[in-house]
């Protein structure tokens, strides 16, 4: 198959493509994600436990990493708190403290809520961005679906 291209410029200025590739493509695709399965169908199903204590540990590193950058000058103090919650969060989930985790989850909620309103008046006065709000809108709603879930325990 030639496919020939035609521009705007003289005859001369055609050019000829080669065959589409896409076959080839999709079976290196298709053999690359065989070969992912099979090795995974080797490594034993870890538990939920397991994968928790793996979570936890991955967002304790990322707290670190973003302490360190906040006392060089080159991270934010909203960052170190942001993965600290979620270190908080991790942990009380995985240690089963429903309890405690119901009132770091109510904690946010207010917090995101307040922080909704005000982005709505900032809309409203045209100092702010509808996105900022739908941000609210959706980490709130996250928050309530949590706390949906733990009051079904």
């Amino acid at each position: 198959m030639r496919v020939v291209l035609v521009t705007r410029h003289p005859p001369s200025a055609e050019v000829t493509m080669a065959p589409s590739r896409v076959r080839l493509l999709l079976a290196v695709a298709g053999l690359m994600l065989a070969c992912l399965s099979v090795a995974r169908a080797d490594e034993p199903a870890k538990s939920v436990k397991e994968l928790q204590k793996e979570h936890v540990a991955a967002l304790a590193e990322r707290l670190a990493l973003a302490k360190k950058a906040a006392e060089l000058g080159a991270g934010l103090k909203d960052e170190v708190n942001y993965w600290e919650y979620r270190l908080a969060l991790a942990t009380l989930e995985m240690d089963g403290k429903v309890e405690e985790l119901r009132k770091l989850l109510e904690g946010q909620l207010a917090a995101i809520r307040a922080g909704e309103a005000a982005a709505e008046k900032g809309v409203k006065l045209g100092v702010g961005s509808a996105a900022e709000v739908l941000e609210f809108r959706a980490a709130r709603l996250e928050v309530e679906i949590a706390l949906a879930r733990l009051k079904k325990q």
